[in-house]
């Protein structure tokens, strides 16, 4: 917490005595911004997905396999767990 704190009283400090910078900033650097937002949201949801979805999507799959009767005319094949 107390970091935090710091971080945020030495960022007010720098926004408070700094000078007007002279820079250009081109049409590019908005494309930019919007890709690494774009990649920064993909990585979140792909990571949701890797972490939460597939272990529940296969303990629901599990489960409705043990629920089934067993049929002895059915081949092993279909037992086998495929991603």
């Amino acid at each position: 917490m107390y970091v935090i704190s710091f971080l945020s009283a030495l960022s007010l400090l720098f926004t408070l005595f700094s000078t007007p910078a002279e820079a250009y900033l081109g049409p590019g650097l908005g494309t930019g911004i919007l890709g690494v937002i774009a990649g920064v949201l993909a990585f979140i949801v792909l990571t949701f997905v890797a972490i939460v979805w597939y272990p529940i999507k296969r303990f629901f799959k599990k489960r409705k396999r043990s629920s089934e009767p067993n049929d002895p005319n059915k081949n092993d094949i279909d037992k086998v767990d495929t991603l």
